[in-house]
């Protein structure tokens, strides 16, 4: 891996209900969705592999810092919340973010120090029916184009191996772009992304690939991933322009019992 660097933007923000945020407080956890459970029908899209947003998991942040009307009304009714924190050191046991090694080199991507193992929906040649998420891959910004030439075209391709005494041509695919790419309209939400992967490069081996994603998807459509102390220390919380006097109430007690050194403050968006 290269050398680490200067993480931007400075911060990075998160639109979402209040219940979403208690939950977040009280468990301290973050939770990524799997790509082909997104509202965008077309996420994790790759031409020659269409199982690819199956075998990742993502939390979607806006580096927008003017809150915007179209993102409180999408992701929180006008009266949920919008949480702002520093992208680095947010994540616990995760080791040092870097430019990664994968392509593209302009991903960051880390390590966890535990991994996080879960059961999957199926095998048949396989030993296993788990498979362990490795690797976080963010912040990374979404790049937006016309939805034909908005996704990787190709992310498969072979890697020659020896079985049983015979060179082979095993099958593999390159899940670090997946989920990187989205039609123009969504350009608004100026989105960064964190992804969720058990590995950048599938080796199949005698498996086909669509098999193996078949075999290799897990179990669940959402995993929680735990959230550092430095996560909270620099946090702040921003309140919907509809979020009414007693859900106010209510966000500043999660806050003081939760996490009192995060600020709340009230959006300026006035709006009936």
């Amino acid at each position: 891996m290269e050398e680490t660097e200067i993480f931007t933007p400075e911060r990075i923000f998160h639109y979402t209900s209040i219940n979403s945020l208690a939950l977040m407080l009280h468990h301290r956890t973050l939770r990524f969705t799997k790509l082909s459970k997104l509202n965008d029908p077309l996420e994790g899209r790759a031409g020659d592999l269409d199982r690819a947003a199956r075998l990742i998991f993502c939390s979607s942040w806006t580096s927008k810092k003017e809150d915007t009307i179209p993102m409180w009304k999408m992701y929180s009714e006008l009266a949920g919340v919008r949480i702002a924190v520093s992208p680095s050191r947010m994540f616990e046991d995760v080791g040092e973010i870097k430019r990664g090694s994968f392509k593209p080199k302009t991903t960051y991507c880390a390590e966890f120090t535990s991994e996080l193992t879960f059961p999957t929906k199926g095998y048949t040649r396989l030993h296993s029916q788990r498979s362990s998420i490795r690797y976080i891959f963010g912040p990374d910004p979404v790049h937006y184009d016309e939805p034909h030439r908005a996704f990787p075209a190709r992310i498969t391709g072979t890697a020659a191996g020896i079985r049983e005494g015979k060179r082979v041509e095993d099958p593999i695919a390159y899940l670090s772009t997946v989920g990187l790419s989205k039609p123009k309209h969504w350009e608004f939400e100026n989105e960064v992304r964190f992804r969720l992967m058990a590995n950048p490069i599938i080796n199949c081996g005698n498996i086909q690939l669509k098999e193996f994603c078949d075999i290799m998807e897990i179990d669940r459509d959402h995993i929680d991933v735990s959230l550092s102390d430095d996560f909270f220390s620099n946090a702040s919380v921003l309140l919907g322009p509809l979020c009414e006097p007693a859900h106010k109430i209510l966000i500043e007690s999660l806050i003081e019992k939760y996490a009192p050194s995060v600020d709340i403050s009230k959006s300026d968006i006035q709006i009936r």
